[in-house]
């Protein structure tokens, strides 16, 4: 008798006993239907590995016979919802049609009696009407009859997917994060825009694995974009220069709109032959471009070009979106610095240059002077400064740079109907700009005698007085074309107001002296009136001076504010606490000329009320105001001027040092300054009273920007430092009020 024999009737009226709603399933199903035949016809081995399946704590199916007829339990049908129940009794080939070319080897394995494991395979199912992406964990087992031979396949699996993506996902993370980290140490040490555009583009090409990474940079107009950087990795021609007229019009109201396009094969997805044409001619055959729009305008393009047909991943363009954005970030963040750079240049030029005409008396030499500040500042080749001879209405030249005299004097004097810029500038008391005398058909009764004289630009402002009165013109010459940015427009009004003040002050002395050679007999008299005339000049001067501090000071204010709108604009942490710094540095020096120019002294600086000044509003700017008690110590001590700027940038750095470390997690605490001056010499200390310095700090050796400042200034002030370490820090120095005083007489 078989094993099957054994099992008495009422026992298989009621196999399978339990499993559920699978296992009424099982009971009732007609198997007389299937190969497998009535359930009582079953081999034992076959109804074991039915209990073990409806028994099982995870999804397990049967896989019975040559058909691999398939018996399931519940879990399983939850793997396969779309599947269940017509998959009961059907052979896997049937339901799994999509899989056929990946079991039957599997299947082929288990059969010799191999046991095979999957972990995290790729097995795609049909889902939802359409064939999806899944990974699995499966383990085929044999099942073998009561001959030893292998009757069917006792499968177990668990479905990865979820865990397989997540693992995907935190790799393109971490590659994606590695990545921008690198492009930020890349871009962040480099301070002009098209080397910040360039490193980005290599970085760019190598990630993506393409020919070239392109950045172009838009017109005005709105259709004109120029390649300012590129990377290739496989050289090929490219247009400098290209029109969105061009394109066609979905793709470029597209790009006017900020939204990202691509192409994965331009030989199917363009247009028309014509455009597929022109990708060929720059071996493009697939690409990916990023606009950048801001208010309103298109600004940039940057993108990627392959030679061969791609599919761009989904986080491929994010990536590249995100690469556009750090880029222009960082463009502007160079275009800030380099202004930035400028505009100091240009304040310390002008610092300069009052200085020096203080000690100048002679006319010529103090225009020269001026003359030479505004052809370094415009990037210049020549220039001249002309006064106006009231009399005869016309120019006449007061110093020239550049050129060569005996040319100037050939040309007779200039008056108003002459046609040049100079003569325009002074017929319309305004400045004129001629970017291109050779191009520009308003200027072509001028162009020969500009070809003689070798300049092919030129910039002409007329030299007025604070009154307004006219004195003449200053004009700066161009061997090339030349369009002057606002900034060297803004800075030249000032060395033309100078240059006024210094031709107006001129023929007032020259009045005076013509004065007291034809008035002897009225010579008290006259004398009395010309020096009253000549004490208004002098003030008019000072005015100038008070003037030129004035300018400083609220282009000092203005860097301040373009350093807070960058830090504003940055997410870099460490970048918003250098610019936060680099803004107080700033603000230090702005009190000083805001002292000045309060006072009306021009030669010394009261470091007290600039102490008074400068402190709370530090304390202020940490936020400590209601937790820091400010204490100011001591007398009225004056320093000279030279001198103001670096002990300005000193007690900033030191009370700066002393809100960011001496009061941490919201303690309370005072912060002491204290002045007093001894025959010439000045003491200054800073003493807080928090949580003082480690044992193991080193004031010498420290690297920090700040103290390497503290360390530089004291050394540029001639001056002495020490510290003190005990219910709190305290910092105390002394240095020279005046470096004339330790001067030989």
């Amino acid at each position: 008798m078989t094993e099957t024999a054994c099992v008495s009737k009422s026992d298989r009226s009621v196999w399978p006993a339990g499993g559920d709603e699978m296992g009424a399933l099982i009971r009732t199903y007609d198997w007389t239907s299937t190969p497998l035949g009535a359930t009582e016809s079953w081999p034992q081995t076959l109804r074991t590995a039915v209990d073990l399946a409806l028994a099982s704590p995870v999804a397990a199916i049967i896989l019975w016979g040559p058909e691999h007829l398939q018996i399931y339990n519940a879990l399983w049908t939850k793997l396969h919802p779309g599947k269940h129940p017509v998959a009961l009794g059907k052979g896997t080939h049937d339901c799994f049609q999509e899989l056929a070319g990946t079991l039957d080897p599997i299947y082929r394995r288990v059969s010799q009696g191999e046991g095979v494991v999957l972990t995290d395979s790729l097995l795609p199912v049909m889902r939802r009407g359409k064939i999806e992406n899944a990974w699995w964990n499966v383990i085929y087992t044999p099942i073998r009859g009561d001959s030893g031979k292998v009757e069917g396949i006792f499968c177990t699996l668990a479905e990865t997917t979820d865990k397989v993506l997540a693992e995907v996902a935190l790799r393109e993370s971490q590659q994606r994060q590695a990545f921008l980290l690198n492009l930020h140490d890349t871009t962040r040490r480099l301070s002009h825009p098209a080397q910040v555009q360039n490193a980005a583009m290599k970085l760019l090409a190598e990630y993506f694995d393409v020919m070239r990474a392109t950045y172009f940079e838009v017109d005005p107009d709105q259709d004109t974009f120029r390649l300012t950087a590129r990377y290739e990795r496989d050289p090929a021609p490219i247009p400098e220069e290209m029109h969105l007229s061009d394109f066609s019009a979905d793709i470029a109201e597209a790009y006017r709109q900020g939204r990202t396009l691509l192409m994965s094969d331009t030989e199917i997805e363009a247009q028309s032959e014509t455009y597929r044409a022109a990708y060929r001619a720059i071996s493009v055959r697939a690409w990916a471009a990023v606009p950048l729009v801001r208010k309103g305008q298109l600004v940039a393009i940057v993108g990627v070009q392959s030679r061969t047909p791609r599919q761009w991943a989904g986080p491929e363009l994010r990536l590249l979106e995100d690469v556009a954005e750090r880029t222009w970030a960082n463009v502007e963040l160079a275009q800030v610095e380099g202004t930035l750079a400028e505009e100091l240049t240009a304040i310390t030029r002008v610092h300069d240059l009052t200085e020096r005409l203080l000690s100048i008396t002679d006319l010529s030499t103090a225009l020269g002077e001026v003359l030479d500040a505004a052809i370094v500042h415009y990037g210049a080749d020549r220039g001249t400064v002309q006064f106006h001879d009231p009399e005869a209405d016309v120019l006449r030249y007061a110093a020239s740079r550049g050129f060569d005299p005996r040319d100037l004097y050939a040309i007779p004097p200039v008056d108003r109907d002459f046609h040049s810029t100079c003569a325009v500038a002074i017929r319309t008391r305004q400045r004129v700009i001629a970017s291109d005398l050779i191009t520009d058909p308003a200027w072509g009764d001028h162009a020969p005698t500009a070809a003689t004289l070798g300049y092919r630009a030129a910039v002409s402002t007329p030299l007025k007085t604070r009154r307004d009165d006219l004195q003449g013109v200053l004009s700066v010459h161009f061997k090339d074309a030349h369009v002057p940015t606002e900034s060297e427009l803004r800075w030249a009004d000032l060395y033309s107001r100078l240059a006024a003040h210094l031709i107006e002050r001129g023929r007032a002395e020259n009045a005076l002296r013509q004065a007291e050679k034809n008035h002897r007999v009225r010579l008290e008299e006259e004398v009395a009136n010309r020096t009253a005339e000549l004490q208004v000049r002098v003030a008019e001067r000072d005015a100038l001076l008070q003037e030129v501090h004035h300018r400083v000071k609220n282009n000092l204010h203005v860097i301040t504010s373009m350093l807070e709108m960058q830090a504003r604009r940055s997410d870099d942490l460490a970048a918003v606490s250098q610019l936060e710094e680099a803004c107080n540095r700033v603000m230090s020096i702005s009190h000083i000329h805001e002292l000045l120019y309060q006072s009306g002294s021009f030669s010394a600086v009261d470091l007290t009320a600039y102490a008074a000044m400068l402190v709370p509003q530090l304390v202020a700017f940490y936020d400590m105001q209601n937790r820091v008690e400010v204490v100011m110590e001591g007398e009225s001590v004056s320093i000279d001027l030279e001198r103001a700027v670096p002990c300005g940038l000193l007690l900033n750095e030191l009370v700066s040092n002393a809100c960011k470390h001496a009061f941490p997690s919201g303690e309370t605490g005072r912060l002491k300054v204290r002045l007093a001056q001894a025959d010439q010499w000045v003491h200054l200390s800073v003493q807080d009273s928090g949580v003082g310095l480690s044992p193991d700090f080193d004031f010498a050796s420290s690297e920090t920007l700040g103290l390497t400042i503290v360390r530089l200034l004291i050394t540029q002030l001639g001056g002495h430092l020490s510290l003190r370490n005990g219910d709190g820090t305290t910092v105390e120095m002394k240095f020279l009020a005046s470096l004339k005083r330790n001067q030989p007489g």
